[in-house]
């Protein structure tokens, strides 16, 4: 039940004696009135589109509550909600704030949409149906039956809410409304708006549409007809392949690169393997000398810039500094990357020497080993 319609805009006619039943408003005729003035302008009209508005109508650009002259005022409208009095209020300038205030509840702000769907379920339970699965009818199409309005033509027909309501939405909202399978106009609508699309394509395949897109059936049968003897030729083509002489001695080039690429990568599984099991060694005696890294005792062939080489290990892997006599080239750097380290200290080949520690030493010399082996390798194969 509606008990007030009310709105801050002074000349505004609150409605704010209605009673419960039926309510009939009227416009008040005085005993010199003329035959010219008649029921016109009573505020039927905007009685019905401020209770639309109020319940999150769309308000667009046409709308009368967004004019120079109403667009800043609010309205207002107190009414139960189920068994909740409930006071709504909104502003054409603020279209998309709602203002609801539920007692003892304070009030709260709410979006258009979220106000409608709050109204769908309250009103309807459409929110528990679409959570279920169901599509059912949107909560303006279901209210507009309840609060009809003349400009719309609602009072034309009874089972229409709107002269421009389809058939399969006043099917479905009335079937919903009388408590019968909706769900059934709801897919009859779908067939029928599947029909409808291919009619509209059949419509424009006849009349040629199409033919800029995708041709004519004569021109795609011809290019189909051409299409299929290319298919044929290729495979002709492609049955009597042969390499030609002068590519023979590629494709045996091509065959001996294979076989080596093949060679490597064995070798590589071998190292790598061997590397797991030096890292894991390492990683032991890491382990239980109980230490956060590992001190590696390095020499340097006579010649070195040993300045540069400690200030890189300090940068690159921890501190460094030299040690042992005067011109020995020995460095001291303490790291927790053995790994990496590890794998610089192959870039040098015979210009480093690990000292220690020990397993690193065996390491590095395996890593050198391992490639000179590959080398050697490559140098016995025959050329050709």
């Amino acid at each position: 039940m509606i008990h007030n319609l009310f709105s801050t805009l002074p000349t505004f006619k609150n409605l704010g004696d209605l009673k419960p039943g039926l309510n009939v408003l009227l416009a008040q005729k005085t005993e010199g009135s003329t035959s010219k003035q008649t029921r016109n302008r009573a505020g039927k009209t905007s009685f019905i589109e401020a209770i639309h508005f109020l319940t999150g109508s769309e308000a667009g650009p046409d709308s009368i509550f967004r004019t120079p002259e109403l667009a800043e005022y609010t309205f207002g409208m107190d009414f139960d909600l189920k068994d909740a009095r409930t006071v709504i209020e909104r502003s054409g300038s603020a279209k998309a704030k709602i203002y609801v205030t539920t007692p003892p509840a304070a009030k709260r702000k709410l979006s258009a949409t979220d106000w409608v769907t709050f109204l769908g379920e309250e009103m309807f339970g459409l929110s528990s149906l679409e959570a279920a699965g169901s599509k059912p009818p949107s909560f303006r199409s279901l209210f507009a039956y309840f609060v009809r309005r003349q400009m719309s033509g609602a009072f034309t027909t009874p089972e229409k809410q709107a002269t421009m309501q389809g058939t399969g939405d006043m099917q479905m909202a009335l079937m919903f409304l009388l408590g019968l399978d909706w769900q059934i106009a709801r897919d009859w609508q779908a067939v029928r708006d599947r029909e409808k699309t291919l009619d509209e394509l059949k419509k424009a395949a006849g009349t040629g549409a199409f033919g800029s897109i995708i041709g004519k059936a004569a021109d795609l049968r011809t290019q189909l007809t051409l299409q299929e003897a290319r298919l044929k030729k290729l495979y002709a083509e492609t049955e009597s392949f042969q390499v030609l002489p002068e590519y023979r001695e590629l494709e045996v080039e091509s065959a001996k690169l294979t076989r080596q690429l093949n060679e490597l990568a064995n070798a590589n599984t071998i190292d790598f393997a061997a590397i797991r099991d030096l890292e894991g060694a390492l990683a032991e005696r890491l382990r239980r000398a109980g230490g956060p890294g590992w001190s590696v005792r390095l020499r340097f062939k006579k010649g070195a810039s040993l300045g540069g080489v400690a200030t890189f290990l300090a940068e690159a892997f921890g501190p460094a500094q030299r040690t042992g006599g005067r011109g020995d080239g020995e460095l001291t750097v303490h790291t927790l990357d053995l790994l990496g380290l590890r794998r610089w200290l192959v870039g040098f080949g015979p210009e480093a020497e690990v000292l220690a520690p020990r397993e690193l030493r065996m390491a590095v010399a395996q890593d050198l080993e391992a490639a000179l082996g590959r080398y050697r390798k490559s140098e016995r194969r025959p050329e050709g």
